[in-house]
């Protein structure tokens, strides 16, 4: 968790008064647009932006307003505009660096080194309370277009910036000699749509930012997004916050003491106003979506790598034996097992499937604190699932054809072979409301229908290559890649019968994931690309290009994230499905396939 500043403030500092939004900070607030605040770090003092005219007008004008808090009596004077104010111009956005004691703000007032009719990053230092002359920032910062929220930490200014039609977050670095280096924020916090209204705390690792246009907000002129870095000093994708975010614009959200802080139209849609609501327990829910394992099985270098994904680095190596593929998982335990058969292992990344290389496999790996093995009776399991227990396993058998179903339950695991007579037991998957099991056969084209009391079962025929299973969960549907084909089937799970076939126009369907926000996600190998799928309507709603062929997908439950194993390249990535790029890249072993994401102890 960020260590964020703590600044004593106290309640009567901010004068809180409660409302639906939050507490409403009653001085600060007015019937105009009272939409950013910043405080020095002794709480003494506040300069806030205000906007007048109804919310959303364009051609509003804004100005800089000061007040200080009498120590004695807790009470904050007048608002007044700020000395340095120019008559007929407007000023925002003000962030007061207690350092350097300087106000940073925005203004759109002319300058000879700036564009004419331009907002720029602005600011003003004061000597012996006294201010000095406002004076614009480089030309290497304030460019041809808009920008806005400068926040100085250190060396470094955060920014946002209105360039081409769109909004977007900046992070420039400034040099001994004055000179700037400036870089765009990478996909995990900038989108297609509009970001900004930024805020950064003091010590980088915490941001908050405003995001338009998203299908993830429940706003679309604006919701409060947050990142957090994680220990490399990426900032990983952002999620929305959603305690801040209502049906009106929310932005400007900023940590002052033990108090978040933010702007928002959703009490009063006609005008902005400044709330307030304890910090930490947000802070806590944020870094609780972040605290999440991803384990992946390394088919070639025979183990099993969890990766710690606050941290963005390696936790634990753990070897099983050779050829783990799939992985299998409860809300705390995580199951692999040696398939025995797995491609010729290279150190380096290749562009074609380097030959396959077969082995007697057969070892199970149990990761649930302490790592447990066991040995089971079959020379290739493959896939592997666990029921709404968390007692009971199965594991695919291809030299067995079937399954094989070891209960944990016992002291001693009881083991138990259910045949289906089927070659290429391959990917499986639990039913839970009909209590069968599923299981994918590449070699005979098709899915069997597990009764696992009876052990009875029903075979229904799809197509060579029948591999990667989805229940949905809102309809009795399986859906199944028939990779060769390029298409997918849908099975209904109580018919037991092919209900449609698709053609989603990419090579070698392998792999299913559902994100958060519905979408179905299916990596296709061939055409080294993800695609989205909407499972309501069958139509493939949005497609995205990897680096290299993706063998095995898995969606975050939290973040609008997904994770690509990409065997050839001998790494897994991190995809921000809203910035539309690759955020992290983890080089985990050889040959990645199989991969599960669980919450870390």
């Amino acid at each position: 968790m960020p260590a964020l500043m703590r600044i004593s403030l106290g309640l009567c500092l901010l004068c809180l008064a409660t409302s639906t939004a939050g507490l409403e900070l009653e001085h600060f607030n007015s019937d105009e647009n009272d939409i950013n605040i910043t405080f020095s770090a002794d709480g003494l003092e506040a300069w806030l932006e205000r906007r007048n005219g109804a919310w959303g007008v364009q051609g509003q004008q804004s100005c800089l307003l000061h007040t200080r808090r009498n120590p004695a009596t807790s009470n904050w004077s007048p608002l007044v505009p700020v000395s340095f104010a120019l008559a007929g111009y407007s000023d925002g956005d003000p962030f007061f660096d207690d350092d350097s004691q300087t106000l940073y703000f925005t203004s759109d007032r002319p300058h000879s080194s700036l564009p004419v009719n331009d907002t720029n990053i602005w600011r003003v230092i004061r000597s012996n309370q006294h201010w000095g002359a406002p004076e614009p920032l480089s030309t290497q910062i304030n460019r041809e277009g808009v920008e806005f929220s400068p926040v100085r930490r250190g060396s470094r200014l955060y920014f946002a910036g209105w360039y081409d039609g769109n909004g977007d977050l900046y992070v420039a670095e400034e040099h001994q000699d004055g000179d700037w280096t400036r870089n765009k924020l990478g996909a995990g916090l900038n989108s297609l749509t509009g970001e900004w209204n930024l805020w950064v705390s003091p010590d980088e690792q915490l941001m908050f930012f405003e995001a338009s246009g998203r299908s993830t907000n429940v706003s679309r002129p604006g919701d409060i997004y947050a990142s957090l870095k994680d220990q490399m000093g990426r900032w990983q994708p952002a999620l929305p916050v959603s305690e801040l975010n209502g049906a009106g614009s929310d932005l400007n959200a900023r940590i002052i003491g033990n108090q978040l802080i933010y702007a928002s139209t959703s009490k009063h849609p006609k005008h902005a106003d400044l709330y307030s609501l304890p910090a930490q327990p947000v802070i806590e829910r944020i870094a609780g979506a972040y605290d999440r394992a991803l384990y992946v099985a390394n088919r070639s270098s025979h183990e099993v790598v969890s990766v710690n994904l606050a941290k963005g680095s390696i936790a634990t190596r753990v070897s099983i034996g050779p050829g783990p593929h799939l992985l299998a998982v409860t809300a705390e335990k995580v199951a692999v097992a040696a398939y025995g058969i797995y491609p010729r292992p290279h150190s380096q990344p290749v562009t074609k499937m380097p030959g396959w290389i077969q082995e007697d496999g057969g070892a199970l790996l149990v990761l649930d604190g302490v790592p447990s093995r066991h040995q089971l009776r079959c020379q290739h399991p493959h896939g592997s699932v666990w029921d709404d227990t968390g007692q009971r396993l199965w594991v695919s058998c291809e030299d067995r054809f079937g399954a094989i179903e070891i209960d944990f339950s016992k002291t001693q695991p009881g083991y138990r072979l259910l045949p289906t007579g089927q070659s290429g037991a391959h990917v499986m998957a639990w039913d839970e409301p009909r209590q069968q099991l599923l299981i994918a056969h590449t070699g005979a084209g098709g899915v069997a229908f597990v009764d696992p009391v009876s052990a009875d079962n029903t075979f229904v025929q799809l197509a060579s290559g029948s591999e990667a299973l989805w229940v949905n969960p809102d309809q009795p549907e399986l859906w199944v890649t028939l990779g060769p084909s390029g298409q997918l089937a849908v099975v209904g799970l109580e018919t037991k019968s092919e209900l449609d076939r698709i053609s989603p126009g990419c090579a070698f369907p392998i792999d299913f994931a559902q994100a958060w926000d519905g979408l179905l996600w299916v990596a296709c190998f061939g055409s080294s690309e993800v695609i989205a799928i909407n499972p309501v309507t069958r139509k493939v709603v949005d497609r995205l290009s990897l680096p290299a062929g993706p063998l095995n997908i898995e969606a975050h439950p939290l973040l609008p994230v997904l994770y690509a194993s990409l065997p050839r390249r001998n790494a897994v990535i991190e995809i921000s499905l809203i910035g539309r790029g690759v955020t992290r890249r983890f080089e985990t072993g050889i040959e990645p396939d199989g991969l599960a994401i669980i919450a870390t102890k």
